[in-house]
């Protein structure tokens, strides 16, 4: 599942942000072999997405990543995992790149 906020950009071009995250998911999931059917690309903020789509699914555990967008976050985890820790009620587990 991966979750993106078209209205995050509203001076964007209609349908943009949308075309962008659409290939780069595609482009993300192509070498590996996960039916269509269990992919999930969502227009919505991504702690909204990952909680509604963690009760939908009946999921027991969240993976998520963790990334941050400035030196001065580097050494913690990204907003919206931090929110994702008090808001999604299931287990999480965090995952952080290498990099960081």
């Amino acid at each position: 599942m991966h979750a993106y906020a078209e209205t995050a950009r509203p001076f964007a071009v209609a349908g943009t942000i949308k075309s962008e995250h659409s290939k780069a998911f595609d482009d993300l999931l192509k070498d590996y072999s996960i039916d269509k059917d269990h992919q999930h690309l969502i227009d919505e903020t991504p702690l909204y997405a990952l909680k509604d789509y963690s009760e939908e699914s009946n999921s027991d555990i969240v993976v998520m990543g963790a990334i941050s967008r400035s030196r001065l976050s580097e050494a913690l985890i990204g907003s919206t995992t931090d929110a994702a820790l008090d808001y999604i009620k299931k287990d999480l587990l965090i995952i952080k790149p290498a990099s960081m």
